[in-house]
């Protein structure tokens, strides 16, 4: 019985969406399929570029110099979507790179993801032609680094230098490995008037400007590092989702009145100053109804902190707390309607003597018959003190 090819009796339209799905590798290799599929792929509005797919880089170049010189010259048309990806380089791939990108801006894209390594030309100037691409509503940069170097480049890396920055449609930028000074972040708050999405990865931050978005509802900020002068004071209205990994005593956060859902990860302090300004990251978090703490440096003393009326989760990770356990119980106390404590990697200190710690994941949920705060946090402290004593008999055996 021969067989019907139900696929090729689709609309264009449908099956473009299909082929959106693939890389455009894959996607121009359809054309052996038959007659009808030879100029199929030509009219899918998404291109996705990954040297991965290529055992040369030569190869990879010749393939997406064609294609990208088809898209501009044959057929223009304006593209959904665009995705380039290269962690290798050869003499020449700057300039290449750096024609891809120039022509890009013709076709007007909606989606546009970077991702590149090159450690010796890591200001990729460039990418800066997208900064006018007004149709964009969703851009990741991330010239991604290896090595060893990658520590001792950070502070080194090239400030974003653009005239101007003009998003009118953008909802979605991440930013990674790129140094961030007073300039770009004006430029950045008054060119990106709907942004709801803002992350930055390894940048460096040499700026004292807050952070004043009044669109944004998620902010991710992982591993930054900070200059000698630099502070971070996130000024946000509209945030709802917060992930912060940072050092402490270089972050505030100061309007946060729609946050929901806050994940704070503390790597320590950068310099040893900030310890003596120490800050508590729970400063302005009042409005969280799940949060997460994670890292050592973390305080949870009372004295400077608010009530949290929303708290309905807690999830503790990788704390130090002392055996008398009356910061902690402070804390709870001011965590009126909290209904779940999860914690993780506690670690117990008698002054500055190690018990001992508590691994793997443990819950302790609100019981009907916990009628009060005072209740649960004795509820909470039986725990504690129950694996203290443990903790303690394990070390005089």
């Amino acid at each position: 019985m021969r067989e019907i090819d139900r696929i090729s009796s689709l609309p264009d339209c449908l099956i473009h969406h299909i082929l959106s799905f693939l890389k455009t590798k894959e996607s121009v290799r359809t054309s052996i399929l038959s007659k009808k599929w030879i100029h199929v792929w030509k009219s899918v509005p998404r291109l996705d570029l990954d040297l991965e797919d290529f055992t040369k880089g030569e190869d990879f170049d010749t393939f997406a110099n064609s294609i990208l010189h088809y898209k501009l010259f044959s057929n223009p048309q304006q593209l959904d979507t665009f995705n380039l990806r290269r962690f290798d380089w050869n003499e020449g791939s700057y300039e290449t790179i750096k024609t891809w990108l120039s022509n890009l801006v013709s076709f007007k894209p909606k989606v546009v993801n970077i991702r590149l390594s090159n450690l010796d030309e890591v200001d990729l100037i460039s990418v800066w032609y997208l900064f006018n691409c007004t149709n964009l509503e969703s851009l990741v940069l991330s010239p991604r680094l290896q090595g060893a170097r990658v520590n001792k480049m950070v502070e080194n890396l090239k400030v974003v230098d653009v005239n101007v920055i003009n998003f009118p449609c953008l909802r979605r930028l991440n930013l990674a490995w790129f140094k961030l000074n007073d300039e770009f972040i004006q430029k950045l708050v008054l060119g990106c008037p709907v942004l709801e999405e803002l992350g930055f990865e390894y940048c460096y931050f040499d700026f004292t400007e807050k952070l004043t978005f009044s669109t944004v509802k998620k902010l991710v900020i992982c591993d930054c590092k900070f200059s000698e002068n630099s502070m971070l004071g996130i000024h946000m209205p509209s945030l709802e989702y917060l992930s912060c990994e940072v050092r402490l005593g270089r972050v505030l956060f100061e309007n946060l009145p729609s946050l929901k859902h806050a994940s704070i990860i503390v790597r320590g302090f950068q310099k040893k100053s900030d310890e003596k300004e120490r800050r508590s990251p729970l400063r302005g978090l009042s409005n969280a109804k799940t949060l997460r703490l994670s890292g050592p440096a973390i305080n949870v003393e009372t004295s400077d902190l608010p009530v949290f009326e929303k708290l309905e989760s807690l999830d503790l990770d990788n704390l130090v707390i002392d055996k008398d356990l009356e910061p902690l119980a402070s804390f709870l106390r001011r965590t009126p309607n909290l209904k779940t404590l999860i914690w993780r990697k506690i670690k117990m200190m008698e002054g500055k003597r190690f018990l001992g710690g508590l691994c793997g994941r443990f819950e302790i949920h609100w019981h009907t018959r916990l009628k009060t705060v005072n209740e649960f946090v004795k509820y909470v402290l039986y725990f504690f003190h129950d694996s203290i004593d443990i903790l303690s008999r394990s070390l005089k055996k």
